[in-house]
Parts: C-alpha cells; structure tokens; sequence
C-alpha cells in the first residue's frame, strides 16, 4: 500500500527534475516526516529502485531490462572465531575492562559506517577520542 501511494505522488512531482533520484527521494521522506510530526521514522531512499513501466505491448517488447536497482554496501569480511580464540578473549577480557566504553563505541561506529551513515560513525569514532582525553 505505501508503495503504491509514493509512487503515485512521485508521479505528480515536476519541480524536483534537477535533484537526483535519491536527493528527490530524501527531500520526500523530510516532508513526510515533518507532515507526521516526526511519525515518519525512515523511507529506504538509500536502496532505490527505477522501474520502467511500457505504455503498451510494443513497447514492452523494446525494453529488455525493466527494473534497476542498487545496493550501496562495503564487502563484507569473514572472520573465523575458534573455539581457542573465544575462551582467550574470555580469559583476558578482565585486563581490557578499562577500554571497554571505547571498544563500544568503535563496534557502533563502524556499524555506522558499514551503513553509510557516515556523520553517525563520526559521533561515535569522536567518543572515543573525547573518552581518552579525559582519562
């Protein structure tokens, strides 16, 4: 259903033809978020999806490739936890108790930024910083 409803406002919208699909998209989901006083939480702008729709058979058949999308995400890295590695971390986990806050935020940080939520990342990289200068 809200699919639908975007698609069909997407549709009456003529003044955004010199934002890119995303900056259109972007620009929507903060008025529809300012519009729900703030009931809106998040559009997945980030993922978009362009599809062509053929007025008629002929053009149907002329378009091979009808819907583009994209999937913005850095490679993801394995990592292999032995069974070894996990009891050592577990055994020395009481010498680190002082970094933990800031291995949190690193974790968090860098779920940001695989995100693509760089100013977020940000925050959390600055913490552990601001953290140390305390100490």
């Amino acid at each position: 259903m809200g699919s639908v409803v975007i698609h069909q406002a997407y549709q009456e919208i003529h003044h955004f033809k010199n934002l890119s699909a995303n900056g259109q998209l972007q620009t929507i989901e903060s008025n529809l978020a300012f519009a729900t006083q703030g009931l809106l939480k998040r559009v997945r702008w980030d993922n978009p999806q362009k599809e062509y729709i053929p007025e008629s058979d002929e053009e149907r058949e002329l378009i091979a490739i009808r819907n583009i999308s994209t999937n913005k995400k850095y490679p993801q890295p394995e990592a292999n936890v032995t069974p070894n590695l996990l009891i050592g971390l577990v055994k020395l986990s009481s010498n680190y108790e002082s970094i933990a806050l800031a291995k949190a935020f690193w974790r968090e940080g860098m779920v940001y930024h695989e995100n693509l939520q760089y100013v977020q990342a940000f925050y959390q990289f600055y913490f552990i910083l601001a953290g140390c200068r305390r100490d």
